[in-house]
């Protein structure tokens, strides 16, 4: 692979990509070309994942407080007992989407910090390879 600089897109999302020639001597190069070239891939689907979590929590939450106000107007019965699983549920997969959203922030809190690390790393390996 010839060095230099490197587009990658996916989506809407582009990314200016710095790779390095492999160097059989450091297998781990292969390894960080392609981890780097995937992020622009990862943000893409994050953003995704991110989006259908904040709408099935809004969609859970609004149903879980209707099911809620119908089952206050309902008599005891099959009809309300139905309204309360349905209540129930609604609240469960809320909660797991709100954990869903959670993950997904630690994770680009992961990629920032990720992205810190080869900032701090790239001059050293830069030099290393200068040094050949």
């Amino acid at each position: 692979m010839s060095g230099g600089m490197r587009l990658s897109k996916f989506g809407e999302h582009e990314t200016n990509l710095k790779v390095h020639p492999s160097d059989p001597d450091l297998p781990r190069a292969n390894i960080l070309s392609w981890n780097i070239i995937s992020v622009g891939k990862v943000e893409g689907v994050v953003k995704e994942a991110e989006e259908v979590a904040e709408v099935v929590e809004k969609v859970a939450s609004t149903t879980e407080k209707l099911s809620g106000e119908v089952a206050k107007k309902l008599d005891n019965g099959e009809l309300k007992e139905i309204v309360l699983i349905v209540e129930h549920a609604s609240d469960v997969i809320a909660k797991d989407a709100r954990m869903t959203q959670d993950f997904i922030h630690k994770v680009g809190d992961v990629k920032q910090d990720l992205r810190d690390l080869e900032a701090m790393v790239e001059p050293v390996v830069d030099k290393m390879e200068h040094k050949k």
